[in-house]
């Protein structure tokens, strides 16, 4: 249980060393796993939930819920401006838990959407870019666990009411009976066939190098979901991605994406360059084939080059040092197989994350090359907004610690509707009819949650 009194004590104390100053107070106590467990069942249940952030390989995620301050973007346009904002925040935090100040708990949660020109109604309910501080943070390190209340004085009596009020609520998982009333994609193999050809006359014509396109496929169910149940779902077929949930009003984007866009601690970055798609075989030794044709296949490493050295020359400017792998390998998924080079450097002092998501973002993996061309192509080729498909999605604290995420394998949730994401480069030599199915792969991670197809693993 929260120590209540524990919190009143650590305000009052801040309060009369420091009388005239606006404090943001962050108050940290270590719960029990099982309390970790039931809190995070109860979290989920409630309408203003944030954030459900998931590193399975590496033991790690966190919840958030609610928010008592926020910063806004309403373009991708001079994102460093809200480095702005952080530098004059109109408060100063008190950790109860001077450790907190300089470990890895997020501060700010939230994501960036796809620079679409379309404005899509689905998405309204997200801002373009929103970075948030949660009102609760429920956190797991390995074996360490722990609730954080991120509060102003005047807002107290209102957290105190929340924590009351879900620590005697009974958390509930029970799994509902999910069924498929409908499925539509946006276009079908026809549809689609035309705008890569449109694409693939672009790039013959020499006006981009390459371009994503993606689809989407629409499914109705004849109830909610119990969300929390798909993500752990998600969290036990893809343990080697971010398993991700977003919620703003009545909407939630989530998904498990294979790419990290980049994570910052203490002065390193990493990275990923991950292009380059190949299924999975139906056995072990169909399996190495398909990889082997992959890390020899000239169109695919020629895509998996675009984007290494996209990350790499754009890195070069506010890094000391890059290391990076010389020639790709092969990171492996539940259902699809992608060439992956892990970038690791040492950032130069005072660079901000917003200055790295303005160089990094959008990445040829999932706009093209070069970015501008390929975005004004996708404007003309895709007749929908991605919203946060393909997005940022992430946290990041005041100490230099992030993780931003690019949100695909992803899907919208709105009550009973799914809206599923996929998306593929089109370069030189790409054949209309195998990229389709190409996202056909990509869609399944999100679709089998609810069609009950199997996956197999060789």
């Amino acid at each position: 249980m929260l120590r209540i009194q524990g919190l009143m004590d650590f305000i009052s104390e801040n309060e009369m060393l420091d009388l005239d100053s606006s404090q943001l107070f962050s108050f940290s106590q270590s719960i029990t796993e099982s309390e970790f467990v039931q809190l995070s069942k109860k979290l989920m249940g409630k309408e203003d939930f944030s954030l459900y952030w998931s590193n399975p390989s590496e033991n790690r995620s966190f919840l958030a819920l609610g928010e008592v301050y926020s910063i806004y973007r309403d373009d991708i346009t001079n994102l460093s401006v809200l480095d702005e904002q952080l530098k004059i925040l109109p408060f100063k935090i008190s950790y109860s838990d001077p450790y907190l100040a300089e470990f890895t708990p997020p501060l700010f949660v939230g994501g960036i959407k796809f620079p679409s020109l379309k404005k899509d109604e689905v998405w309204n309910d997200f801002e373009f870019a929103k970075w948030s501080i949660p009102q609760i943070l429920l956190q797991k390190n390995g074996d360490e666990f722990q609730i954080i209340i991120y509060t102003f004085k005047n807002n107290l009596k209102r957290v105190l009411s929340v924590i009351d009020e879900f620590y005697n609520l009974v958390g509930k998982n029970e799994e509902k009976c999910i069924k498929v009333l409908s499925s539509r994609p946006n276009e079908g193999i026809d549809e689609w066939s035309d705008c890569v050809n449109l694409a693939l006359r672009k790039i013959s014509d020499k006006k981009l190098q390459k371009v994503v396109v993606s689809r989407f496929n629409q499914i109705e169910l004849n109830a909610a979901p119990d969300l929390l149940i798909q993500l752990q779902k998600l969290e036990n077929d893809f343990d080697n991605c971010a398993i991700f949930a977003y919620k703003s009003k009545d909407s939630i984007f989530f998904g498990a994406t294979p790419e990290k866009l980049f994570r910052v601690k203490d002065g390193f970055l990493e990275a990923d360059a991950l292009a380059g798609s190949m299924r999975r075989g139906l056995s072990e030794e169909e399996d190495d084939t398909l990889k082997n044709f992959l890390l020899h296949d000239e169109k695919n490493l020629a895509e998996h080059k675009s984007v290494l050295d996209f990350i790499i020359n754009q890195l070069s400017p506010v890094t000391d040092k890059i290391l990076f792998d010389s020639q790709p390998s092969v990171k492996k998924y539940a259902n699809i197989q992608h060439l992956y080079s892990m970038i690791r450097a040492v950032l130069k002092k005072d660079v901000s994350f917003f200055t790295l998501l303005e160089m990094l973002y959008p990445t040829p993996a999932v706009c093209g090359f070069p970015s501008d061309e390929a975005l004004d192509a996708i404007n003309e080729l895709e007749l929908f907004d991605r919203g946060l498909y393909s997005g940022v999605i992430g946290w990041f604290n005041l100490s230099g610690n992030a993780e931003f995420s690019v949100g695909i394998r992803s899907a919208l949730l709105k009550k009973n509707i799914v809206r599923a994401y996929a998306g593929c480069g089109i370069v030189q030599g790409s054949d209309s009819f195998s990229e389709f199915k190409e996202t056909e792969l990509k869609l399944k991670p999100i679709l089998n949650l609810f069609e009950n197809e199997t996956k197999h693993k060789p």
